[in-house]
């Protein structure tokens, strides 16, 4: 109990604070690259793109090169070093690039993305009005942005929603948009394993796709069309289309390292959170059995006689999409709960500390948590289908300037989670764009 009320004296001490004096502490001291600063950074991760096996298009760079000023550069977020094939096609752009506000305060990441003063924090999935002033800040002295408007990296290698906010920061913005794409990003490092794998030679286009007259005199309907329609792809489809092959760099890590995080429901007994990883290339269900194995061109086939699959990562994940919104869609109570840890982002460490343990739920009204520190600490999902997600790991959310991580006991946990929040959020506070 003493344990307890000492937490609970520090949250409470830390929640008088005030937003001022939070925003003083927590956002980066921007500053503006000069070329000569910038260009040794520039030409470094040119460097490492390269060392990854990425080849910039070099008609995309002569294209980049004829825009004048400053850009808004959207990029496909296919992977986590998505932002090294847009350096490389932008030579002549200064950059500063929105990433999620954890970032700043991750392990061994932390001191790095505030030290360079041109990367902005943004609170995923909510209204950041910092960060909407540092874009300006950055475009009104000629820097570009960066900003990957999926919010986070594709969990099935396909194309995700973009937020209509993204299309008001094009309006507000008014300046040239890029839309930046490394195909095959996701299969050099898949979501679920979060680890570089080696294959086939990837390339990395950019593309003009609005103009800086376009966005002055296209309406926000418009401009979404045209958005939408750069942002359509999958992974998957690509990887059989050109035959790529890719699989871990060390023996040591199996093929289907983490793909039980991503692939957690069983197709055959429908058993969730049932599958686990049994050698380099198979999974198999713990409940029932079933196995299956997949190999380095993504193509997903039974063992034995009687074992059921899909053929391919994205198939799969939409069975266990479509089997829980037929479960969501025949309930008008749904909900969701399981056992979490809590961590909150610690501003002196620039790091995560655990305050709390107790059972996370999910239903229609959102996430509300049961703790021994925190009662009915709630999360709404009205604004948006999508959470912070790491696969196999935790949740985040984002609430004033805290981060608030939720850790499973259970690796599937996460994803049932994620795709949970997105359907309720699609049935009940889903509006139609005009």
């Amino acid at each position: 109990m003493g344990k307890h009320k000492n937490i609970k004296k520090q949250i409470s001490k830390e929640s008088t604070i005030s937003l001022k004096q939070a925003n003083r502490r927590t956002r980066p001291k921007y500053k503006i690259p000069t070329r000569f600063s910038y260009g040794f950074w520039r030409i470094f991760f040119t460097v490492w793109a390269r060392l990854l096996n990425i080849t910039p298009d070099k008609q995309s760079i002569i294209e980049m090169n004829n825009i004048d000023g400053p850009i808004l550069a959207l990029g496909a977020h296919v992977n986590g070093i998505d932002f090294a094939g847009m350096l490389a096609t932008l030579k002549n752009k200064r950059i500063a690039f929105v990433v999620s506000a954890s970032l700043f305060y991750e392990k061994f990441i932390s001191g790095f993305v505030r030290l360079l003063g041109n990367i902005i924090p943004k609170k995923q999935f909510s209204a950041d009005f910092e960060c909407i002033k540092a874009m300006k800040f950055f475009i009104d002295n000629g820097i570009s942005i960066g900003i990957y408007p999926e919010g986070r990296v594709s969990i099935d290698g396909k194309s995700g929603d973009i937020a209509d906010s993204t299309i008001k920061l094009i309006k507000y913005l008014g300046v040239p948009v890029v839309f930046s794409y490394t195909p095959g990003g996701y299969l050099q490092r898949p979501r679920y394993a979060n680890k570089m794998r080696k294959g086939n030679r990837l390339t990395a286009y950019s593309k003009l796709i609005l103009s800086k007259e376009q966005v002055q005199q296209m309406g926000i309907p418009e401009i979404r069309e045209v958005v939408k329609e750069a942002f359509c792809y999958n992974e998957m489809e690509y990887q059989e289309n050109e035959k790529l092959s890719f699989i871990p760099k060390s023996r040591k890590i199996a093929l289907t390292y983490g793909l039980d995080f991503l692939l957690h429901q069983c197709p055959k007994c429908l058993a969730e959170c049932s599958m686990e990883a049994t050698s380099y290339s198979e999974m198999r269900c713990k409940k029932c059995g079933n196995t299956i194995s997949i190999d380095s061109y993504g193509h997903i086939y039974p063992v034995k006689e009687g074992d059921f699959c899909y053929d391919r990562i994205d198939k799969w994940y939409d069975f266990q999409r479509d089997y829980l919104w037929r479960i969501i869609e025949a309930s008008e109570n749904y909900s969701r709960s399981v056992k979490v840890d809590l961590l909150i982002n610690d501003e002196s460490k620039f790091a995560f500390e655990k305050v709390d343990s107790g059972i996370l739920t999910i239903d229609k009204n959102g996430f509300c948590f049961e703790g021994d520190v925190f009662q009915g600490l709630s999360m709404s999902i009205k604004e948006s289908p999508y959470i912070t997600v790491r696969l196999g790991k935790h949740i985040d959310f984002f609430v004033d300037y805290k981060i608030y991580r939720f850790i499973f006991e259970e690796k599937g946990e996460p994803a049932g989670f994620n795709l949970a929040a997105e359907l309720l959020h699609n049935k009940y506070h889903r509006i139609e764009k005009l």
